[in-house]
């Protein structure tokens, strides 16, 4: 069972912390957890530039047909 505990963030304006109703477990889940939504972003990311690159791709093709295109 995780020992929960809220966060907080610091308000320098008043000197105090304020809640951020979030519930966070023991370090250990929270390591787990940040890693986790690290790894889903930087997977998101890969594949989001892979389409990209798969767009460029395609887009050369066509260009270098074109062009060959202009000498036949």
């Amino acid at each position: 069972m995780s020992e929960e505990k809220l966060a907080h963030k610091w308000n320098p304006k008043n000197g105090t912390h304020e809640d951020l109703g979030i519930k966070i477990g023991t370090p250990e889940e929270v390591f787990w957890t940040d890693a986790k939504r690290k790894l889903e972003n930087s997977i998101l990311m890969y594949t989001e530039s892979l389409k990209g690159d798969k767009l460029m791709l395609d887009l050369a093709n066509s260009r270098i047909e074109e062009e060959k295109a202009k000498f036949k």
